[in-house]
């Protein structure tokens, strides 16, 4: 029995380096791209609300965190960065005609509505059937489906509210 606990403690351990390791690649990859270090960081802050509303949604669902909870998180990192970066690059496209950096931000983020708001909605949707499953052969990826799920859900509202706010904040404290 302790044997097991420390192999799930270590695979734990080496999944969360790897998670590390991948942020800082999607990190450089972004800050290239955007030619901007506090842009792509504006564009991690979509993780920690995604993550924490993942987290919430297993304690409004009553269901503990396991290692496949931790597998929807990772996949959730990546599927999150997407559309904050999306709406970055849009914004930075408005900037670059010579828009104001409010019209900027607020063109980009309604430009953006759509498919942002489709992919969350759509994502809980098409994981609704398998977070609310209750046989006993899928109670295992119940977790999994609850972090990817939710989380896409909250993202949906952070790319969409919080995102063009702190690119405002940002803009009005420069």
């Amino acid at each position: 029995f302790e044997g097991d606990q420390r192999e799930q403690r270590d695979a734990m351990q080496e999944l969360l380096w790897g998670l590390a390791g991948s942020l800082a690649a999607i990190y450089a990859i972004m800050a290239a791209l955007l030619r901007s270090y506090v842009q792509a960081g504006i564009v991690l802050l979509t993780i920690p609300w995604s993550l924490s509303g993942a987290v919430l949604g297993h304690e409004l669902l009553d269901f503990n965190l396991s290692i496949f909870s931790v597998f929807g998180m990772i996949a959730l990192c990546g599927m999150v960065i997407n559309g904050a970066f999306v709406l970055a690059m849009t914004r930075n496209r408005y900037l670059k005609e010579g828009r104001p950096h409010e019209t900027a931000t607020t063109e980009a983020a309604m430009r953006r509505f759509r498919p942002v708001f489709l992919t969350s909605v759509t994502t809980f949707l098409g994981l609704g059937p398998m977070i609310f499953e209750t046989s006993r052969q899928a109670l295992f990826l119940v977790p999994m489906a609850i972090t990817l799920g939710i989380g896409t859900l909250i993202s949906g509202l952070v790319i969409l509210v919080l995102i063009p706010a702190v690119f405002q904040i940002m803009e009005d404290c420069s």
